[in-house]
């Protein structure tokens, strides 16, 4: 759905314990990376945790653009990125019967889709 961004669905039933994706550390924008990364004294400086840390970290590698080792991958991120409000009735409701088993359910959406 060109809406949200990309989209991955099982084709079959995958089993609880097996590996559907592997990707290498070095590959993953972390904490650790934030952290080792030229912005990692200044995160650390006010204390950037999370979120936050990550963000920050995305937009430092954003500012050099092609020169970023991670220019491939923020080329790739959707220009908006999607959140469950965007997610069909079908996917919400999936995603309802999963967290039935946890007693959670899916916070509704400002958009009146809950």
């Amino acid at each position: 759905d060109a809406r949200v961004g990309r989209i991955a669905r099982a084709a079959r039933d995958v089993a609880a314990d097996a590996a559907v994706l592997r990707v290498p550390e070095a590959l993953l924008m972390t904490p650790s990376a934030a952290e080792a990364s030229e912005i990692g004294e200044y995160t650390k400086q006010h204390a950037m945790r999370g979120d936050l840390l990550l963000s920050t970290f995305i937009l430092a590698e954003l500012r050099k653009g092609a020169a970023s080792f991670w220019a491939p991958f923020l080329r790739m991120l959707p220009a908006k990125p999607a959140t469950l409000c965007d997610w069909g009735a079908e996917d919400r409701a999936r995603l309802s019967d999963m967290c039935k088993p946890l007693a959670l359910a899916p916070a509704p959406c400002s958009k009146g889709l809950g």
